[in-house]
């Protein structure tokens, strides 16, 4: 019998697929996966003269195997926020090609379909900490899937607190407007930032947004005032210094309360003093005020307190003007003094003795219904002398009081309307 040769046919039989010289066929699979179903092959035979052919089909069954993938306990990778994350999933599928996804992960996790590299860079506001992200892993196919969860270790960089400290006068403000000025800070981790005063002007404050306020008092002067603050992210913490231009405003002074515009109270020859208080709370800044007086009577004077003083000399009602001036303002208060005699009501005075000679009675008399001797008018200090027919006579006083064997002196009233008059008799 003539020799066969056994042969497979270009282009019809699958890759991998072989036959024997005596006609065996061996083929062990496609290699990756291939949905179940028949396979052709055609089979040529030859005696070396002729040949012939023929087509065969066998069924084919399908096994898809499962993805092989390690899921690792524990920490896999730790990152910064300045390297960021850059982790390479390894799976195979010895049927098919994989496909992969993200589940759950943090914002900015991004996985590609087709290798499974996993690449974050997290935010500034991320906190550092463990970090999990949950992937799928799928065969082409859809048949086997994974969801392995992989966990990372985060640590972020505390960057600086984002602030530009300006140059120079930041804003102008005065006593009327006050200060208000808002810090503008920023941290760019997004943590809550924390503000206070390091060593302020009295009266300073800084509220938890960064908000300066300040409403001086009046015995704050004009000019540049620095304000130093902090400014802490919990980790980090600045102290700038901010410089502000601050103009005091005058204002008016007032006549302290409890002042009064009427004085009767003065007496001639006596020296008469009362201060004028004024209210100037601004006056340690601006000028100190300075008093004037108009018409300054004659031996008036006022000082730089507002205390007046005058020795008048003559009886009567006299009005004058105060007027107070603290360089920018003045204010003034009318003022009336009366002025009366420094012996009226007032009987513990010695007297000055009047000579009424030409009253004539005799000693002896008792009777005080009788023409007085002597009219007696009073002035401090001096001596008194008793004047009249009978002679002269020392040692007596005001008052109603009788003296040894001289004189009875009784208080009859005011002979003029203003000064008390004594009339003096001989006694028994």
């Amino acid at each position: 019998s003539d020799h066969l040769t056994f042969s497979l046919k270009p282009g019809t039989f699958p890759s991998g697929m072989t036959i024997s010289s005596d006609g065996l066929v061996t083929w062990n699979g496609p290699g990756q996966f291939v949905p179940s179903g028949d396979i052709h092959f055609t089979v040529e035979v030859t005696d070396g003269t002729t040949s012939v052919e023929k087509m065969y089909t066998i069924a084919y069954t399908a096994v898809n195997n499962p993805i092989q993938f390690s899921e690792s306990d524990g920490i896999i990778q730790s990152f910064t926020e300045t390297t960021g994350l850059n982790y390479q999933v390894i799976a195979l599928d010895p049927d098919s090609t994989l496909s992969y996804s993200i589940v759950s992960a943090p914002t900015g996790v991004t996985i590609d379909s087709t290798t499974g590299l996993i690449e974050w860079s997290p935010g500034q506001d991320v906190a550092s900490g463990d970090k999990s992200i949950q992937i799928e892993i799928s065969d082409q196919n859809g048949d086997h899937s994974i969801t392995p969860t992989l966990r990372f270790h985060y640590i972020a960089v505390n960057n600086p607190i984002q602030f530009s400290e300006p140059d120079g006068i930041i804003q102008s403000f005065n006593e009327t407007t006050g200060l208000n000025y808002q810090v503008n800070a920023s941290d760019p981790e997004g943590h809550t930032l924390q503000y206070s005063i390091v060593s302020p002007p009295t009266g300073v404050t800084i509220d938890s947004t960064g908000l300066i306020t300040w409403n001086p008092a009046q015995d704050v002067a004009s000019g540049e005032k620095s304000i130093q603050i902090s400014i802490s992210d919990g980790v980090n913490v600045i102290t700038p210094t901010l410089r502000f231009h601050y103009t005091a405003i005058n204002d008016a002074p007032t006549f302290g309360d409890g002042n009064t515009n009427t004085f009767d109270t003065l007496r001639v020859g006596e020296q008469w003093n009362h201060t004028f208080e004024i209210a100037d709370t601004d006056s340690s800044v601006f000028r100190q005020p300075t008093y004037n007086i108009s018409p300054a009577l004659e031996g008036m004077s006022i000082n730089n307190q507002g205390r007046l003083t005058w020795t008048p000399n003559e009886t009567g009602t006299y009005s004058i003007t105060i007027t107070v001036n603290d360089g920018t303002h003045s204010i003034s208060k009318e003022v009336s003094l009366t002025v009366s005699d420094s012996n009226a009501d007032r009987s513990d005075i010695p007297p000055v003795i009047e000579d009424h000679s030409d009253t004539n009675s005799s000693a002896g008399h008792t009777d005080h219904s009788l023409t007085p001797l002597i009219a007696i008018g009073t002035v401090a200090g001096v001596a008194g002398l008793l004047v009249g027919a009978m002679g002269i006579y020392k040692g007596f006083r005001t008052g109603t009081q009788v003296f040894p064997e001289a004189i009875e002196l009784g208080q009859l009233g005011n002979g003029d309307g203003t000064d008390p008059v004594f009339d003096a008799w001989m006694n028994e």
